[in-house]
């Protein structure tokens, strides 16, 4: 568990490190998109068994492919889950979403968020997310050591 909390922090740091600034992005407004397509992707398999992932390693995973109703040609996927039919459903609904699109200065590339984020709400969102990460990894790391520190006196062995 210690590795485990160790890996944790170390790469909640390095992705905390990685995010860009509000300022990175370009907001170009709230766009509408209709989904179009059904797709499905192999991911690894997070299940919580050792041997389900060993024997299956891989997972099918189903989303939905989206496409701006403003002929701009941006896209936006929805990952639906191992179910084929809830896809389906969803395209043959045809409901369309509402999606903030936001730049990215640098890489000339795009991302989706929730219609009422803002760029500086989405970064702010992703550090919090990384802080939480490096704070409960670090609380484990520092109560194992302490215990390991308590087990060891005790045992009078240091």
């Amino acid at each position: 568990m210690f590795v485990v909390a160790g890996t944790i922090l170390w790469q909640s740091v390095k992705e905390y490190n990685s995010i860009n600034s509000a300022s990175a992005y370009i907001d170009k407004g709230v766009r509408q998109f209709v989904p179009y397509n059904v797709s499905s992707i192999l991911k690894d398999n997070p299940s919580s068994s050792s041997k389900d992932r060993r024997l299956h390693p891989k997972t099918v995973i189903y989303r939905v492919e989206y496409k701006a109703v403003d002929g701009t040609g941006l896209e936006y996927r929805q990952e639906t889950g191992h179910v084929k039919d809830e896809a389906e459903r969803i395209l043959k609904e045809a409901v369309p979403v509402d999606r903030r699109v936001l730049l990215i200065k640098d890489s000339h590339s795009y991302i989706t968020i929730d219609p009422d984020k803002t760029a500086e709400s989405y970064v702010s969102d992703l550090r919090q997310k990384c802080k939480w990460m490096i704070i409960l990894s670090s609380v484990f790391i520092v109560a194992y050591l302490a215990y390991c520190i308590v087990y060891c006196y005790r045992r009078n062995r240091c």
